[in-house]
């Protein structure tokens, strides 16, 4: 009997088809007649790699379901549910290059099965890619690859028929299955074959890297092996020492350092390394891409190297400001650094001398502006009453912009622009300037005298005609405005590394402005004749306040958390009443009101140079139809100086704490000011 029953098992087994891949269903061909659901979006593939993308009005447990060239594939448990519109799903055959790959949501079970549309049938890339010719060429050789943006090693480059190494070939980097992209002028190897990659997004820890030789005719040869991203050694295990030998690298040096994550400092010339100057030194250090692009700097705490995040390479001003994540700065800590040529295979890293040691905490400076730009300017107005615009007046302002809160909004997910924000910015400015004033002619018999003016009353014998006249005058004034910038009015300049952002804010803003001189001036005519003019009332002090807005430009510093943006222009363009611009009596010469007027005023910083340009205005909207309601036009230029950058340049404040760009005598900043208060 049991022998029997053992026959009979064995004969099903042999009898029962295998299973077979091929027999897993096929996806369907078109969506379920009347469904709701709609077509799912897949994100970029990588072989190996889950499935992502988004669903828009999923309803409630649906799920998403994926082919593979045509037939379903079978997805891990629990990974196929949509969470939050978003889907992430692993597969248990995972994708391979140039696998074709289609997504469905569907609802519900067996013949009751609601199925929505496909998405657009999206190819995992080949990358690598096959060699295509009979006789490709030879694989390149990987160095260990780091964590960051550079991949080192090295190629044997094909001939072509006169026996010398063919041009125009490039290097193609692979991380996880992705073509990585590469700064363009770092991807061609060097003549003798070596190459050292930039990549434009950095490496990963325990990411897998594979390059390739790609020739100018598009063909591709062997594939290195896979190397494993390697983060840097643990904190304490790799030693700084001095070179062994002479070198050509240069010694940095260090700013004063603060605790937290940032060393700053610069290296003194361009470092160009000479082949075989050091015994560790790489023979090809000084080919290929530039020797600048090759060199980075090592950080180094109590003497043993410390890890770093983001770019370590000097910047073209030879510059370099470089995040430490571990360990993390703390007082009395020394810090010193060094340049390094990381190895190519078969050649050894060089090594520059150690900076000389600087603690942390040792700076003398103990305050910080942080979100306080204080700025510095000196200049010249011409305005339009002085000879129209023949004449120029002084111009010196001190104005501080404070930040009193600087929010970033949440990124909406896969956003490719910087995030929106939000800040509450208060401005405080005292200016010695030439003020516009409405005057009129002085009364007949008024002279000035050692004594001081007779007489501040109009000229009545006849209508009083109000003209402007520009007396030398000091300012104060105070404001509030709120800074909007957005996602799409933001974006980052690649040279500098720096956030730039458009920005539109509420502005209100009130003061006061005061003559420095008496009422009464006196201004010579063509007939050799003097005219006295004087102030409205004889007045000397005027008040003002204005509403309206502010469109400007910022540029960030999201190295120095904290750090207040720059301003580099604004325009303001505002609403409000000016004491110095009264209605008056064409009779008796009074004030009889102060009516609303436009003012605009804006601001704009030269580029890579400490000069400002900028203009005011002062009308009445239909004043070409009023006869006693003058208006004022002014230009402006001069020099503007972060006050913050000054004080570190002479080393009074801590380096850094104004976010100052190196080997830049001020920050490109405006003076910063509200609109036209008749300035």
């Amino acid at each position: 009997m049991l022998r029997l029953s053992t026959i009979a098992i064995l004969a099903l087994l042999i009898l029962a088809p295998p299973a077979m891949a091929d027999d897993q269903p096929a996806c369907p061909a078109t969506a379920s007649t009347g469904t709701k659901l709609t077509a799912p979006a897949v994100d970029d593939l990588a072989a190996g790699m889950p499935v992502t993308g988004t669903v828009k009005d999923a309803p409630k447990g649906a799920v998403v379901m994926i082919c593979v060239n045509g037939k379903a594939s079978a997805a891990a448990t629990g990974t196929d549910a949509i969470n939050n519109s978003t889907f992430k799903v692993t597969l248990k055959t995972p994708l391979a290059a140039g696998d074709s790959v289609q997504a469905y949501v569907t609802q519900g079970t067996g013949g009751a099965t609601d199925v929505g549309p496909a998405s657009a049938a999206t190819k995992v890339p080949d990358c690598p890619s096959a060699p295509a010719s009979s006789s490709p060429p030879a694989a390149p050789s990987l160095s260990a690859v780091g964590a960051g943006f550079w991949v080192p090693g090295s190629v044997q480059l094909p001939k072509d028929k006169d026996g010398k190494a063919v041009t125009g070939a490039t290097i193609v980097v692979c991380a996880d299955g992705q073509e990585a992209q590469a700064v363009a002028a770092t991807a061609a190897p060097a003549s003798d074959g070596s190459f050292y990659i930039q990549l434009q997004k950095t490496l990963t820890d325990k990411q897998k890297v594979r390059v390739q030789l790609k020739l100018a005719d598009g063909s591709y040869g062997y594939s290195s092996d896979e190397a494993t991203v390697n983060a840097q050694p643990t904190p304490g295990t790799v030693a700084c020492t001095e070179p062994s030998g002479t070198t050509s690298l240069l010694k940095p040096v260090l700013k004063s350092i603060d605790p937290g994550i940032w060393v700053e400092g610069n290296v003194p010339q361009t470092s160009t390394p000479t082949s075989g100057s050091q015994s560790s030194a790489p023979a090809s250090a000084a080919q290929g891409t530039t020797a600048k692009s090759k060199v980075q700097i090592i950080i180094c705490i109590d003497g043993q190297q410390a890890q770093t995040a983001g770019s370590t390479t000097p910047a073209s001003d030879q510059s370099f400001h470089i995040e430490v994540t571990s360990p993390k700065l703390q007082n009395g800590q020394r810090v010193t650094a060094q340049e390094s040529i990381p190895g190519t295979a078969g050649v050894s890293a060089a090594f520059g001398p150690l900076s000389d040691a600087v603690t942390v905490g040792a700076s003398a400076a103990s305050f910080d502006f942080g979100r306080v730009r204080i700025y510095l300017s000196a200049g010249a107005i011409l305005s339009q009453d002085q000879g129209q615009f023949s004449k120029t007046s002084a111009y010196l302002d001190f104005d501080a912009d404070s930040t009193w809160l600087m929010h970033t909004f949440p990124q909406k997910s896969g956003s490719t622009h910087p995030p929106r924000g939000l800040q509450i910015n208060t401005l405080f400015d005292a200016r010695l300037t030439a003020l516009p004033a409405t005057t009129c002619t002085a009364a007949s018999g008024t002279s000035t005298s050692g004594a001081g003016t007779t007489s501040t009353s109009c000229d009545t014998t006849t209508t009083v005609t109000p003209s402007l006249s520009t007396p030398k005058a000091a300012l104060i004034a105070g404001g509030l405005y709120v800074p909007n910038y957005f996602g799409w009015s933001s974006w980052r300049f690649d040279e500098d590394g720096h956030r730039y952002a458009l920005y539109f804010a509420p502005l209100a803003k009130g003061g006061f402005q005061t003559l420095v001189q008496s009422a009464q001036s006196s201004t010579g005519t063509a007939s050799g004749t003097t005219t006295s003019v004087t102030t409205i009332g004889g007045n000397t002090f005027f008040h003002f306040f204005e509403f309206g807005g502010r469109l400007g430009l910022y540029k960030f510093h999201d190295e120095h958390k904290g750090v207040a943006p720059d301003q580099l222009m604004y325009l303001d363009i505002a609403a409000g009443r000016y004491q110095n611009f009264p209605s008056i009596n064409t009779t008796t010469g009074a004030a009889t009101g102060y009516p609303w007027r436009l003012g605009m005023e804006g601001r704009f910083m030269v580029p890579k140079v400490p000069v400002f340009l900028g203009f005011n205005s002062n009308t009445k909207p239909g004043s070409h139809l009023v006869t006693n309601a003058p208006g004022d036009l002014r230009f402006l230029f001069g020099t503007s100086f972060d006050v913050g950058c000054l004080l570190q340049k002479v080393g009074v404040s801590n380096p850094g704490i104004a976010a100052c760009d190196e080997k830049k005598s001020s920050s490109s900043s405006t003076t910063t000011g509200s609109a036209g208060t008749g300035k």
